[in-house]
């Protein structure tokens, strides 16, 4: 949008929740010092007890670990980390030997989503024991379907978009842009990914499944690198500050057309 000259600097809003548009996943990650015994059945179930009114549907994955040598791959050790979600499957929370995560599908705004990031990272840090945290990272990931590519230049705005004003634009199977930035005014980082993928594509499956049609895509993930004591209310400030930042970022992204179209507010 117009108004915000530079995406890195630019004064926090008011949220606007694109309730009808393409977020696809949100997702908060913390990670912290492994701890073996978070592969333990035993040692997780109070934990997963506190979490089942909330995310009732357990599942255990198994992590695997290769090296490659001389005879071929070795496996190293196997991990097993647990992934608790609603029935419908629009949360998730994943506990992993080094690291928790809070991942929705069915984002409605930035305070539901640090609640519910607060009451989680209060019960981990009661049952868990973690005491220090080595990584914040929240992601956003938005896609634009194939029906939307048509008007993409109308949508997006032209710094991103430049390969679409060319005339084999039709042709263009992939195109991807990737940045990172410092954060001048918070600690962080901010890595900005944004193009076209192709039908059965994918940057990364985890976060972002394959589909059978072309997509645009706007992966932004604000992220810090420092060891620190686990202190949950401060997690969730640089949790919020995060959060803020990918949203200026992604109104820049963005023109007027785009916010009259996935939202019931008014451009500024």
């Amino acid at each position: 949008m117009d108004f915000i000259k530079d995406p890195l600097t630019h004064p926090a809003s008011e949220e606007l929740v694109f309730q009808k548009g393409p977020l696809s996943r949100v997702i908060a990650q913390i990670r912290f010092p492994a701890q073996d015994s978070i592969s333990d059945q035993d040692f997780v179930r109070p934990f997963g007890e506190l979490l089942q009114a909330t995310y009732p549907v357990v599942k255990p994955v198994q992590n695997k670990g290769v090296v490659i040598g001389p005879q071929g791959p070795i496996e190293t050790r196997v991990d097993t980390s647990w992934r608790f979600m609603t029935p419908d499957d629009s949360w998730t929370v994943t506990l992993a030997r080094e690291f928790i995560a809070l991942e929705t599908q069915a984002y409605e705004g930035q305070e539901d989503f640090l609640e519910r990031l607060e009451s989680l990272l209060g019960m981990f840090q009661r049952h868990i024991g973690a005491s220090s945290v080595d990584r914040i990272g929240v992601r956003y990931v938005w896609r634009l379907g194939a029906e939307d590519l048509e008007e993409l230049t109308t949508l997006v705005r032209p710094d991103l978009t430049p390969i679409y004003l060319t005339n084999f634009s039709e042709q263009i199977r992939l195109s991807m842009s990737e940045h990172e930035f410092e954060l001048p005014d918070q600690h962080g980082r901010l890595r900005a990914r944004w193009g076209v993928i192709p039908p059965g594509g994918t940057l990364d499956p985890a976060a972002i499944p394959p589909i059978g049609a072309p997509t645009w895509l706007l992966d932004l993930d604000g992220y810090a690198l420092e060891s620190r004591a686990l202190d949950v209310e401060s997690v969730v400030d640089e949790v919020r500050d995060f959060c803020e930042r990918l949203h200026v970022f992604l109104l820049w992204s963005v023109t007027d057309a785009f916010v009259a179209k996935y939202s019931s507010v008014e451009p500024v």
